[in-house]
């Protein structure tokens, strides 16, 4: 009796386990929920004793980013780290003299009201020297989380409340997606099961199926990787902000972030200033800028700008809070304020790497602690000879053909 109960078990699962059994071991394998701990010193260690492996970290079906880049934040104890939202996400370590040094933070905040809390993490005997501080414009916007609930939510720590999804959760809602990867050959089953792969003479590790499908993913110097945009950004036709195509519509529709609003919310200085403050008591040098618009989404805000004086005026806002600290301050808003084009830019409001080292040498120019860190001769050949209008370096991963991020 026992014996024919489990025979017609086993029948009754068997195609269950058919079905759904690949689709787990996808998730299972590729990194998709490995513990952020475990990842963040994988990366680390990759560059350890003149190892130059890569080691990318890009789930597809959760988003953790905030708290990686927190953690990483911590365990880096970089001298120098750019922090901020996904805008400043492009700089990279090879700016730097001593690259290891630097830590990209963005991402670990989402706005204003979290850099307070985010210094708090860092401890005070390995905090940094020196921050590359980017702050949205979109901060100083009323209509964006407008009212008390808003301010409660953008408020909230962006660490504290993360909630990571279960991989038993992702296979029950998105089972169909994982086989329909599964089917078209995007995940190579070699990578799933040894855990590294070869492009271009690099061995590259791949955590997680936005990582391994798109070479899309966070770097260890915690640098942004978009794969295949990195090429042409905004001018690849498989772009979803193609010709910025996505970035007017918000414009035309008043979406987040591009909320109208007729005032700007001055409120919002004040996290930003006790920030500086409380920088300025631990001896920690700040740079602020504001980040770049594509200038032709800047063109189309100005023809617009009874609806958008938090980005056209944010500037006389924000200098004069940072002079205050006696910090060194940066106006980007205009991608063209830099030398760079609407070609280097990623979409509406990111640019590319290619920007971004245009920006560190802009700044680098007129900051002189900066300067220290930084070869400005080097950094205007690496300008000078750059991959691609948007890439500066001919990273193993961009010559791969990959495909959209699931």
């Amino acid at each position: 009796m026992h014996r024919r109960f489990l025979f017609r078990l086993v029948i009754l699962t068997l195609p269950f386990s058919i079905w759904l059994g690949p689709p787990l071991a996808v998730i299972m394998l590729s990194g998709e929920y490995e513990d952020l701990d475990r990842i963040i010193q994988k990366q680390a260690d990759s560059h350890q004793n003149g190892e130059t492996d890569e080691v990318l970290y890009g789930p597809a079906f959760t988003n953790p980013m905030q708290l990686y880049k927190m953690l990483a934040s911590q365990s880096s104890k970089a001298d120098w780290i750019a922090l901020g939202t996904s805008r400043v996400m492009k700089f990279r370590g090879q700016y730097f003299k001593e690259p290891n040094r630097f830590y990209n933070a963005g991402g670990a905040i989402w706005n204003v009201y979290h850099l307070e809390q985010w210094l708090e993490q860092i401890p005070v005997d390995t905090q940094p020297e020196l921050i590359l501080l980017g702050i949205d414009q979109w901060n100083f916007n009323a209509n964006w989380h407008p009212g008390a609930e808003g301010l409660a939510r953008m408020k909230l720590s962006p660490w504290d409340n993360y909630d990571q999804q279960r991989p038993l959760h992702t296979l029950q809602t998105d089972w169909q997606r994982l086989w329909q990867e599964i089917r078209l050959g995007y995940l190579k089953p070699r990578e799933l099961l040894f855990g590294g792969i070869r492009l271009g003479g690099t061995r590259v590790t791949r955590i997680g199926l936005r990582a391994m499908k798109s070479n899309d993913g966070f770097r260890q110097d915690g640098s942004r990787s978009y794969g295949r945009f990195d090429l042409r950004g905004q001018l690849d036709p498989q772009s979803p902000d193609h010709l910025f195509k996505e970035t007017l519509q918000r414009l035309d529709t008043s979406s987040s972030p591009y909320d109208y609003s007729d005032h700007i919310e001055v409120s919002h200085l004040d996290p930003l200033d006790r920030f500086l403050e409380a920088c300025k008591k631990r001896g920690i040098e700040v740079i602020t800028f504001l980040p770049p618009f594509a200038h032709t989404v800047l063109e189309r805000m100005r023809s617009m700008g009874e609806k958008y004086p938090w980005v056209l005026e944010a500037s006389k806002i924000v200098e004069p809070v940072v002079r205050k600290h006696g910090g060194s301050f940066f106006d980007f808003t205009d991608i063209h304020s830099v030398g760079s084009s609407d070609k280097e830019a990623i979409d509406g409001h990111h640019g590319s790497e290619k920007t971004y080292l245009r920006i560190i040498l802009t700044m680098a120019q007129h900051d002189s602690r900066l300067r220290t860190v930084v070869d400005l001769d080097e950094l205007r050949r690496q300008l000078a000879n750059s991959f691609t209008d948007c890439s500066i370096y001919p990273d193993a991963m961009l010559t791969e053909t990959n495909h959209q991020s699931i």
